[in-house]
């Protein structure tokens, strides 16, 4: 088990300093290949390193405020998220799986625990532009998101469904 490491009281805080514990390949002094890191605030991440970056195949969880645990298990560019993989959400354990470009998913499924999901695009992670859902009683519904400025505030934008018929 990995657990952080206290470095000397810090001169400004007075309070031991917790850094990052990292366990696994290195090459040249670097992370690289195969490894385990351990934040600072508990989060963990597991998987394929390159020149000290997340790069390839691995499974980082975060630690929300409340305790819970949301994992993106999948693939790694220079230390973000590219490509296939799958990010679960601690507090209803609904899943987005697809295609990740710059960190955020911009295509593919949002599957929810009662067995429904919608499928689509995403911009910025969020569903936007032609989709559909199909629930868990077997039926469903295309439609389409659409973003609208919020009122009185105009950097801030809305998203709403436009459906179809419910078949």
């Amino acid at each position: 088990m990995l657990l952080p490491l206290r470095t000397a009281d810090d001169e400004d805080e007075g309070a031991p300093k917790i850094v990052p514990v990292y366990e696994g390949q290195y090459s040249n002094g670097k992370r690289h290949g195969k490894g385990k890191m351990l934040y600072p605030n508990g989060d963990t991440y597991q998987g394929e390193w390159e020149n000290d970056k997340m790069n390839g195949e691995g499974t980082y969880i975060y630690f929300t405020a409340k305790g819970e645990a949301d994992v993106f298990s999948g693939t790694w560019v220079s230390g973000v998220k590219q490509g296939v993989g799958t990010y679960e959400f601690g507090v209803d354990k609904s899943q987005l799986v697809g295609n990740w470009e710059a960190g955020a998913i911009v295509d593919g499924s949002w599957r929810f625990p009662d067995g429904g999901s919608y499928e689509g695009k995403f911009v910025d992670g969020k569903p936007l532009g032609e989709g559909s859902f199909k629930f868990a009683n077997g039926y469903s519904q295309a439609g389409e998101y659409v973003a609208s400025a919020a009122e009185g505030d105009e950097e801030a934008t809305s998203l709403s469904w436009k459906g179809g018929v419910v078949a």
